[in-house]
């Protein structure tokens, strides 16, 4: 493949769409995720909803913008002008000449017939469009209930700016990819100091067997969690723990976190942020972390002794999270224990709250200047 395929296949196609697509942005949309999702793969379902968002948050016609996006996807700068240019241009020629017509021949009870017969077609493009885009989007039973929820208030009247910033606050893709970011990070740690204890923590009994020194695991795994902000533990092959990163020989490693008292606006915004995020549909419950004296239970743990490498999620107390994965400590494929490496969500839950806050922000000036430009005009 040249390197003008990509430019050639993006000419041909917007041309194509530019001169036989109809039924306003919805249709537009629906056949653009046709072309480009399901017949050509340039995109997944998941790349081509994040352009279709995109282009709702910028003023202008959201298909138009739509084939602009996915050019520069495709083929750059030179695809960004050339998707926009045979999409926009048949189009205007062709509205140009129906405006025409229309304007000499709409009236006439001979070409009255096609104005009914376009109305039931755009009605069914859109329809299609909605329930392809909408099983895409609306994957959980979260995603759901805010789409109701927009949609509720959208029909009640409620200011489209206030809907849509309600609706992004929601982010919870955001937040799940976040949290299996780290999941994958964790199980990566977990198999990296489960194979250093495998090879430098293992003794051998008077009977021959293998067993984890702990007096040799516990300093190991101190060095190892040192430059990371992960606990972790190392369990026996009967399910004890014998070696904590935050304990040594002498007792608990305390570990406190400094805290600001803040001035009163920042008191007020905390205040405020609660409030709204309190009115967000909450993700699936997650199960209580146990007590330490009974992680052994753990499925990832059980998993992990039998030999199997397994994460998890858990809820603490103040609407806090932890996540965590096992893996088996082995030597010479026998398992001997598992190590168990933990982290709280604290950094994503400020990751969430940080683009929560910035998406305040742009409404704030989006609301401002629609404000602005509604006493300029009255």
């Amino acid at each position: 493949m040249t390197a003008a395929s990509p430019l050639r296949e993006l000419g041909a196609l917007f041309l194509r769409l530019g001169v036989t697509a109809f039924g306003g942005p919805a249709a537009h949309v629906a056949m653009m995720r046709d072309e480009v999702v399901d017949r050509r793969r340039w995109l997944n379902d998941g790349e081509f909803l994040d352009l279709v968002a995109a282009t709702h948050l910028i003023p202008g016609p959201n298909s138009t913008e739509l084939a602009i996006h996915i050019g520069y996807r495709r083929g750059g700068l030179a695809g960004l002008a050339l998707a926009g240019v045979c999409f926009i241009l048949p189009a205007a020629l062709i509205v140009a000449g129906v405006a025409a017509a229309y304007a000499r021949y709409g009236e006439t009870p001979q070409a009255g017939w096609l104005t009914y017969g376009i109305g039931p077609v755009v009605i069914a493009i859109v329809a299609q469009a909605l329930v392809k885009l909408g099983q895409a989007a609306l994957g959980r039973w979260t995603q759901a209930a805010v789409a109701a929820g927009a949609l509720a208030a959208a029909l009640g009247g409620v200011n489209e700016l206030a809907v849509l910033a309600a609706g992004i606050l929601y982010l919870d893709d955001y937040r799940e990819g976040l949290v299996e970011a780290e999941l994958t990070g964790l199980e990566i740690q977990a198999e990296i100091f489960a194979g250093a204890l495998g090879e430098g923590a293992i003794g051998t009994g008077d009977d021959d067997a293998k067993f984890i020194q702990p007096d040799v695991a516990r300093p190991m795994l101190r060095r190892l969690v040192l430059p990371t902000r992960t606990r972790a533990r190392v369990f026996d092959a009967t399910g004890a723990v014998v070696a904590d990163s935050r304990f040594l020989e002498g007792g608990a490693v305390q570990v406190e976190v400094l805290t600001s008292e803040g001035d009163f606006p920042s008191h007020l915004l905390d205040d405020l942020y609660d409030a709204l995020v309190a009115l967000i549909p909450d993700r699936r419950p997650d199960p209580p972390f146990p007590d330490d004296g009974r992680l052994d239970l753990l499925p990832a743990v059980e998993g992990a002794l039998d030999g199997d490498v397994k994460t998890g999620r858990w809820s603490l107390p103040g609407d806090a999270h932890r996540l965590g994965a096992a893996a088996p400590v082995q030597r010479f494929k026998q398992v001997l224990g598992a190590v168990f490496v933990t982290a709280e969500t604290g950094e994503i839950d400020a990751a969430v709250r940080d683009a929560r806050f910035d998406i305040l922000q742009a409404f704030a000036v989006a609301l401002g200047v629609t404000v602005l430009l509604s006493l300029y005009l009255a």
